[in-house]
């Protein structure tokens, strides 16, 4: 799956709410491209599957999967926000401070 577009619209209003239609429109992105690039017979495979009892399952299943992905997606996580950003910063703290040397140097 390939959220990059995704991203980009939170890179760019980071407060929006994230909409299970854009997440189905990511995945059905994805699959779009992984059935061209797939041999024929997995298509096949793929098609046939599809319609066994759980490939209809699965579909049917798929729309409250995205409801909930949204939500969560929404949802703020104050425990991993913080992990990151105790990540990111000792991360950064060594070019942070190599930086600083190299402007203190006349």
């Amino acid at each position: 799956i390939d959220p990059s577009a995704l991203i980009q619209k939170q890179i760019a209003a980071p407060d929006r709410k994230v909409e299970a239609a854009e997440l189905g429109a990511t995945v059905t992105a994805s699959a779009t491209k992984a059935a061209t690039n797939a041999t024929s017979e997995d298509r096949t495979a793929l098609y046939n599957f599809v319609f066994t009892p759980l490939g209809l399952k699965i579909r049917q299943l798929n729309p409250e999967l995205l409801i909930i992905g949204a939500d969560w997606s929404n949802e703020r996580d104050e425990i991993s926000e913080k992990r990151v950003t105790e990540a990111v910063g000792a991360a950064l703290a060594p070019f942070l401070a190599d930086t600083a040397a190299k402007k203190a140097k006349p």
